[in-house]
């Protein structure tokens, strides 16, 4: 279940737990590892990342039988890496986040206090707990007291201490703000929790702080994982503040689809970001596969997503053309493409008239990158199967065949077959023939054209009366 849709903090717990109660090897205890790292990717939860530490720790750092440190130093190092992608993730996290910055305090001092332990001489790893309680104190969180009394009593000294709580009074005001907000959100019944977080991500973009805003956006994401319109904004944000960031807005894409994965406005996105940051052909494709069997909400979206694919390859093959290159493959794989649209328009939505926007198109495609008069025939004869009433349709018809070489003849056959079938508006067909004998006709043809016209506007005129 796991592969095709995001589980809920709960359900990863639950799960977790499970697995570890019955786990008794190491072996057993890293494929827990890699459940936790596969959980953290679907929500922002503090809880699921203290977990994965602690398992990482206790994998990673081994004792002798005194309670001396035996790891390697690449061992220590795969903990701190963890513990640094932690503080990324969920570090800022106002109410819960100082739970990992204390967990990340607790191992540097493991390691101050074993005094066998030579990854890094003793005055360096102090210096190295110091930073991060300093880092810790630049951060605005809802509770450091616990914290600062323990950094006073066991490290601060006169400058050092007074240069700590500097810092944490310049960052009250904020703090107090946050705190009243995240009050209100407790306090708010579920309609109102939602517009509490909807305020509290227009604060955050207030102030301007990137790594703080996408927090609170995963936080309201936690909570509301399907609400569509709160993942757009967040993707809306992130293509335009943080548009270089490729594999941040490649991975929120990723995670978007797999909550709200009827939307086709998402896969479209993910498509075009997949492009945007030039990532493999194959990539796309499997992309759009998915996107077209993810459960869509309506026949517009099938079409749009379609349509997104079947740009994607027109970029390459205009791209190749005009370097003068061959791009035999884009042309088939637009044709499979569009060929696979109208098939599953005709059979999900066969109410709906978008299959036959989608031949338009490939018609089109056909006459001005193609130029394959016949497959252009081909598409407009069976549309107008069901149009042959419609002068619009003719006249679709005649232009592309005015683009393709020889087609000049094709368009006059055309105007005389749609003079005797179309009855509605025929003045469109009369100006489009003589307008194009004028142009490219002989004397003779000009002098047909318009003496074919008298005699059916003779007809139309008797029917009207």
């Amino acid at each position: 279940m796991s592969s095709l849709f995001p589980l809920r903090e709960e359900v990863w717990k639950e799960w977790i737990q499970d697995e570890l109660r019955v786990a008794t090897t190491d072996a057993e205890k890293e494929q827990i590892l890699n459940l936790l790292k596969k959980a953290v990717e679907d929500y922002l939860s503090v809880d699921l990342w203290e977990m994965q530490l602690s398992l990482q720790e206790q994998l990673s750092i081994k004792t002798d039988e005194t309670g001396k440190i035996t790891s390697p130093p690449t061992e220590v190092q795969k903990v701190r890496d963890l513990f640094e992608k932690a503080i990324i993730a969920v570090g800022l996290h106002f109410s819960e986040g100082e739970r990992i910055w204390q967990q990340y305090i607790y191992f540097e001092e493991k390691l101050l206090l074993d005094c066998s332990y030579k990854l890094t001489p003793i005055d360096a790893q102090l210096e190295k707990v110091k930073a991060i309680y300093k880092r810790f104190f630049a951060v605005p969180f809802t509770n450091k007291q616990t914290i600062l009394d323990e950094f006073e009593k066991k490290y601060a000294e006169g400058d050092e201490l007074a240069q700590v709580k500097k810092k944490m009074e310049e960052l009250e005001a904020q703090e107090k703000e946050r705190n009243e907000i995240e009050e209100t959100i407790d306090k708010a019944n579920e309609h109102g929790k939602l517009l509490a977080w909807q305020s509290y991500i227009e604060y955050e973009t207030k102030k301007g702080n990137p790594p703080r805003i996408c927090c609170v956006y995963e936080r309201a994401i936690s909570i509301y994982p399907l609400n569509l319109d709160l993942w757009k904004k967040y993707l809306g944000y992130l293509n335009t503040t943080m548009k270089g960031f490729k594999d941040t807005i490649l991975v929120v894409l990723q995670r978007s689809v797999r909550n709200c994965y009827w939307s086709g406005d998402l896969w479209i996105s993910y498509l075009r970001n997949l492009e945007r940051f030039d990532q493999p052909q194959l990539t796309v494709q499997e992309v759009f596969e998915k996107g077209l069997v993810a459960g869509l909400s309506s026949g517009e979206d099938v079409f749009n997503l379609c349509l997104s694919i079947v740009e994607y390859f027109l970029r390459k093959l205009r791209a190749k053309r005009d370097k003068g290159d061959a791009f035999e493959e884009e042309k088939l794989l637009i044709r499979s493409y569009l060929h696979r649209t109208v098939e599953c328009l005709k059979l999900y939505f066969p109410t709906s008239l978008l299959h036959e926007s989608i031949m338009k198109f490939r018609a089109s495609l056909e006459a001005r990158f193609f130029v394959d008069a016949e497959e252009v025939r081909k598409v407009y004869e069976e549309l107008l199967i069901q149009h042959k009433k419609d002068a619009d349709c003719w006249l679709e018809f005649a232009q592309l065949e005015r683009l393709v070489p020889g087609g000049h003849e094709h368009v006059r056959g055309l105007m005389k077959r749609a003079l005797n079938s179309v009855h509605d508006n025929p003045e469109k067909l009369f100006y489009f023939w003589i307008s194009f004998e004028r142009e490219e006709g002989s004397l003779e043809q000009v002098e047909f054209a318009q003496n074919k016209i008298v005699q059916k506007m003779d007809e139309v005129n008797k029917r009207r009366e």
